[in-house]
């Protein structure tokens, strides 16, 4: 629990405590069951709204703007249980009273549940969307350490090594993977591999023909991301 838990988890102690104190001092027993009813409900509502700015804390900064939506859900639902305060002076049937509760926590619930659904659609994007970026930077990463090895390997062979570096500039920009492309990064994989194979058998000829196949995929590859 980090610092601002902690002074979340104290604030709700406080208030609960002294939610609790101003029955006790304030309302003398025996208590009714409506009243007894009543008290729980703003107490488990009060915790609630504490539990919620809790665990908000541990929120990712990119998901805190739509998770507070959650936090303001707990204050509705707090306010809620502080509104039937007023039926309950009016002294309504118990059975009454506790099924308006259990609708409005039950309510409570559902919205809760759609926003669960909504931070889960989220994590999942940005998984697929980190996924598919790291696609694109182990390519280039891949290309680019194969140049430098070509500039060892083949210091004589200006052409090639141009070569090298326009296609490691291409995979740079190389679009992010997408759903239906896996085959086609595996071929780049494949690829980039036996164009690492080549270069370090020293074989020029055989290191530019690698070099070609890599280009047609690469191109097939964004023609493919351009299409879907």
């Amino acid at each position: 629990m980090n610092f601002y838990q902690k002074i979340y988890a104290l604030i709700t102690l406080a208030v609960m405590g002294l939610t609790a104190a101003i029955i006790r001092v304030c309302f003398t027993p025996p208590w009714s069951d409506l009243f007894i009813t009543e008290c729980t409900a703003i107490l488990f509502g009060e915790l609630v709204t504490g539990i919620t700015f809790i665990m908000l804390c541990r929120k990712k900064d990119s998901m805190l703007p739509y998770s507070l939506a959650v936090g303001w859900l707990s204050i509705i639902y707090l306010i809620f249980t502080f509104v039937m305060i007023l039926p309950a002076v009016f002294d309504m049937q118990l059975k009454y009273f506790i099924l308006i509760h259990a609708a409005g926590l039950t309510f409570a619930g559902i919205a809760y549940g759609f926003f669960v659904m909504g931070e889960h659609n989220i994590r999942a994007q940005e998984t697929y969307d980190a996924v598919r970026q790291d696609h694109r930077k182990n390519f280039s990463v891949q290309m680019r350490d194969i140049v430098n090895e070509i500039r060892d390997v083949f210091p004589n062979d200006p052409a090639l090594l141009r070569e090298s570096e326009r296609l490691a500039d291409d995979l740079r920009f190389c679009v992010s993977s997408r759903p239906g492309m896996e085959e086609l990064d595996r071929e780049m994989e494949d690829h980039l591999l036996a164009l690492r194979k080549t270069v370090d058998s020293a074989n020029g000829t055989e290191c530019g023909q690698q070099m070609k196949l890599l280009k047609r995929v690469y191109l097939r590859r964004e023609e493919q991301a351009k299409s879907s």
